[in-house]
């Protein structure tokens, strides 16, 4: 499951502060017959905003390592500027480089405390690396300064859930798709909350509507494949799998979940098929490896009878 934000992550645009250049009136010099330019240095303000815009520049080409070199000029020019401390982080983060991505973040909300942007990223990251408690706290003040903001309370309520709060993970999902009923991703986490919660019911009403506002979801039908299995109906489960399966480019989960559910149905030869796809597609995954294993062993028992 994954979040877009400033040039990587999905989250409301930067709140651009304006800058301000303070007008020098000089004299008029006395006649002289010659007159030598002076070369002057920019302003540190202009230079820092100079070193900004070639960071996003580079940035919006794909050219992350230079734009983060760029960055770092013009945050040694003016180490106030919380912009270029995000977009620094967000460069960092699209590399998987996400210690220094939080890092960055925290700089830009040391510079700038209200930021929410940077305090959104940072709980991304957060998210990202484990640190639970982190993610809530920095997803709860985004919430708690944008209360209307539907997409932080998700992020939100997707630590809580991840974090083991599973009954505030509930209520604050739900108080996002009350905000935007329309919203794809509140009915996905939403979902899922209740399937850890064991609300069958509600789980798959709210991932059915994922996938109508949101077709294209292979996480929405994977997680609706799993709930019609926990709840032992194996043939919709099968079939939400298959679909997750026929959703965009191969899928390792996809394939994995889906020859779960053909072991348990006894549908071994479709088990083996599914397993060896996934494998193909992450021939790293032990776990598939071992649910290959025991798929082959139970159709060789079969074939034996």
């Amino acid at each position: 499951m994954t979040f877009r934000v400033c040039a990587a992550l999905p989250f409301a645009g930067v709140l651009l502060a304006a800058l301000y250049l303070t007008a020098c009136r000089a004299e008029a010099p006395e006649p002289r017959q010659s007159i030598t330019p002076v070369a002057q240095e920019r302003p540190a303000e202009d230079r820092a905003r100079m070193f900004y815009s070639r960071g996003v520049a580079q940035q919006s080409r794909g050219n992350l390592t230079a734009g983060i070199a760029e960055f770092e000029k013009a945050v040694a020019v003016d180490p106030t500027h919380a912009r270029a401390y995000n977009n620094m982080g967000t460069s960092y983060q699209r590399l998987g480089r996400l210690e220094e991505a939080a890092a960055a973040y925290s700089q830009a909300l040391a510079a700038r405390p209200q930021l929410l942007q940077a305090r959104h990223n940072l709980g991304t990251v957060l998210l990202m690396v484990g640190d639970l408690q982190g993610a809530v706290d920095a997803f709860q003040l985004v919430v708690d300064r944008v209360p209307e903001m539907a997409v932080a309370r998700v992020d939100l309520g997707r630590a809580q859930g991840m974090a083991g709060r599973l009954d505030d993970a509930i209520a604050t999902l739900r108080h996002a798709v009350e905000l935007e009923p329309s919203l794809a991703s509140a009915h996905y986490a939403l979902g899922v909350a209740y399937r850890h919660k064991g609300m069958t019911d509600d789980a798959v009403a709210e991932l059915k509507t994922s996938i109508e506002l949101n077709p294209s979801s292979v996480e929405a039908h994977i997680n609706l494949g799993q709930t019609y299995r926990d709840a032992g109906d194996l043939v919709l489960s099968t079939d939400a799998l298959l679909r997750a399966t026929e959703t965009g480019p191969p899928n390792h989960e996809a394939l994995h979940q889906l020859g779960l559910t053909q072991i348990q149905a006894g549908d071994y030869v479709g088990a083996v098929a599914s397993l060896q796809a996934a494998l193909a597609v992450n021939p790293e995954s032990s776990e598939s490896a071992n649910s290959l294993s025991l798929a082959e062993a139970r159709l060789a028992r079969e074939r034996a009878q």
